[in-house]
């Protein structure tokens, strides 16, 4: 296995100097390490490669050694416990109090080799015979975080603060008035509040225990309300979280969000997959499906897969029609 490796040794380095390791996803495609073949990282530049781009892209880079990544996900058995299922008392999920959406329990089997182009040799691992350089880029390698989940969490966390609410001048001197009944739901905005002048609104669907989405339309924005506990107790005797919680389940929120009671037919293949949706990309997920049906856009972004790893640009993580090409053969 050493002469093997020997003629590569060359190029191949270790990520100690701050190097961003990609070892999760394909830069050309979705292949993961739980993908059937695998994933496979180049130990030059430690970029993952799905199989189908990986000769391609060893023809065009030079590089033949590669950590070959392998993981197997396995179900854990749930014990049969008979007992009723007991009420959320919380908005969370997979706490206790929380809601547990059918949830499952995995463990993961991961089975990792060195394979070397062009032959396709597999070396096991561990293996102590390997030179001392190999075993420390493998070490750092697997210890690695992933770049894109790192960049991925930071992009997230300069989003989720949003811009900061202006208290409405309405909040504290708010006067409201008996529950006279439900108001029609026809013209809310134009007709009510021209009509009545009254200003806040608040939208059920988003009561959480430290707030909710109030809108002023006198304001013409989003504000804070921060008596809003005290101005929703004036239409009920429940505190913040319980309004949380029956709204979401009166609704049917969660029965949606999980197609309870549904019998579908999983379906796979072109104009069919969709994208993964993490919570809060659904909108950009619809737009993508609606972009992609048009022949422009697969004229542009789809077809071309085959090549994709030839033709890739110097940076194909910053090269918006390279990453759109990888999206739409997705």
């Amino acid at each position: 296995m050493a002469a093997i490796l020997s003629q590569h040794l060359s190029r191949i380095k270790t990520p100690l100097g701050g190097e961003k390791v990609f070892k999760d996803e394909c830069i050309f495609s979705f292949d993961t390490p739980e993908t059937e073949t695998g994933l496979y990282v180049c130990m030059n530049t430690f970029i993952g490669v799905g199989k189908k781009h990986l000769e391609r892209y060893h023809r065009k880079t030079g590089n033949s050694v590669f950590l070959h990544l392998k993981r197997t996900r396995k179900e854990i058995p749930k014990p049969e416990i008979n007992m009723p299922e007991a009420k959320p008392t919380k908005i969370a999920i997979g706490v206790e109090g929380g809601f547990h959406p059918g949830e499952k329990q995995y463990e993961f089997e991961e089975s990792n080799s060195i394979t070397v182009l062009p032959d396709w040799t597999e070396i096991p691992l561990p293996n102590p015979d390997l030179p001392d350089t190999v075993q420390l880029s493998i070490a750092l390698i697997l210890a690695a975080d992933d770049a894109l989940k790192a960049e991925e969490a930071a992009a997230m966390a300069g989003t989720w603060d949003g811009e900061k609410r202006i208290v409405s001048k309405h909040a504290a001197n708010l006067k409201q008035l008996e529950n006279v009944g439900k108001i029609p739901p026809s013209g809310w905005k134009l007709e009510h509040y021209n009509r009545c002048g009254y200003p806040l609104a608040v939208k059920l669907g988003t009561i959480t225990a430290e707030g909710g989405d109030v809108y002023s339309y006198d304001e013409d924005d989003m504000v804070e309300d921060p008596h809003l506990a005290e101005h929703l107790a004036h239409l009920t005797d429940k505190t913040m979280i319980e309004l949380e919680i029956d709204i979401n389940q009166k609704f049917g929120e969660w029965d949606i969000i999980q197609e309870a009671g549904s019998k579908l037919q999983p379906v796979y293949g072109p104009n069919h997959t969709g994208m993964r949706n993490l919570g809060n990309s659904c909108y950009m997920n619809s737009v993508m499906q609606v972009l992609f049906t048009l022949p422009e856009f697969q004229r542009s972004y789809c077809g071309n897969v085959g090549d994709i790893a030839e033709n890739a640009p110097p940076d194909p993580l910053s090269d918006f029609n390279f990453q759109m090409t990888k999206l739409g053969n997705g």
